[in-house]
C-alpha cells in the first residue's frame, strides 16, 4: 500500500499543466509545433529522410485541393456547383 501511494505522489508531481491561449486554430498548431516537433525533428534529423521543417509560409498558406478525374466526367461542374456560379474551363 505505501509503495502504490508513493508511486501516485511521484506521478502527481510529475504532471505540470500546460494552459495556454490561443487567438486561432492555425495560431496554436503553428506554436505547438515550433515548440515541441521542430525540436525533435532537429535533433533526429528527420529532414535527411523525410520531408523539410515545416515554415511560417507553410503556416500561413491558403488550403489548395487538387481535382482529378477522366476527361468528361464532371470537374468543372463539381465545380460550378461548389462555387455556385458559372466556371470559365
Amino acid at each position: 500500500m505505501y509503495e502504490l501511494r508513493y508511486l501516485c505522489l511521484q506521478h502527481e508531481m510529475q504532471i505540470q499543466p500546460c494552459v495556454t491561449a490561443v487567438t486561432s486554430v492555425s495560431g496554436g498548431l503553428k506554436g505547438l509545433y515550433n515548440e515541441k516537433l521542430k525540436p525533435l525533428e532537429r535533433t533526429y534529423r528527420f529532414n535527411d529522410f523525410a520531408s523539410p521543417t515545416l515554415t511560417e509560409s507553410d503556416f500561413d498558406a491558403k488550403p489548395m485541393v487538387m481535382l482529378l478525374g477522366e476527361y468528361s466526367t464532371g470537374k468543372i461542374n463539381f465545380i460550378k456547383h461548389l462555387l455556385k456560379c458559372n466556371y470559365p474551363g
